[in-house]
């Protein structure tokens, strides 16, 4: 199983995206969700076979579900990783150990965080952003690298093919 421990704002959203929903009625940002980043994810996850496990911030709160329904619609989303003291490098280890069989992973977010081991930091992909802005967010060049890392999984039709 190839996994892709998912952030969501700086990763999700960006500044691009908040800028264009200004005006617009939006209850709460942290509601929206950019359905074309989703689809950017949704062409990773359709070419290497991988699942999605997030790791935002606020992966437990109302305000998620949204994000987390659409992930789920696409048949995309696999899991949240456990809130331990929002130390992302120990939640995904934690995760790693609770769901053994993971065969690869990458860590996709917009920021370097401390708890995260020289091996996580190895699997990471990073988006432009700080933490602070939410930058570009995923782009194609990100989408690019996962699924070289990955590697694409063979349709029926190429299987059938060879």
């Amino acid at each position: 199983m190839k996994i892709i421990f998912l952030d969501k704002d700086g990763v999700v959203n960006s500044d691009k995206y908040f800028d264009s929903i200004k005006g617009k009625e939006v209850s709460d940002l942290e509601y929206d969700v950019d359905l074309k980043t989703i689809d950017m994810l949704e062409k990773i996850v359709n070419e290497t076979g991988s699942k999605i496990v997030v790791t935002a911030s606020a992966r437990y709160t109302i305000g998620a579900r949204p994000f987390l329904d659409e992930l789920k619609r696409r048949n995309m989303y696999l899991d949240r990783t456990p809130l331990i003291h929002n130390e992302r490098g120990i939640e995904i280890r934690q995760w790693l150990i609770d769901n053994p069989g993971v065969e690869d992973y990458v860590i996709l977010d917009d920021e370097i965080y401390r708890s995260l081991d020289d091996k996580q930091k190895e699997k990471l992909v990073k988006t432009n952003g700080d933490g602070i802005s939410f930058g570009e967010g995923l782009t194609s060049k990100e989408v690019d690298e996962i699924i070289k890392r990955f590697g694409k999984i063979k349709s029926k039709e190429q299987g059938e093919r060879e």
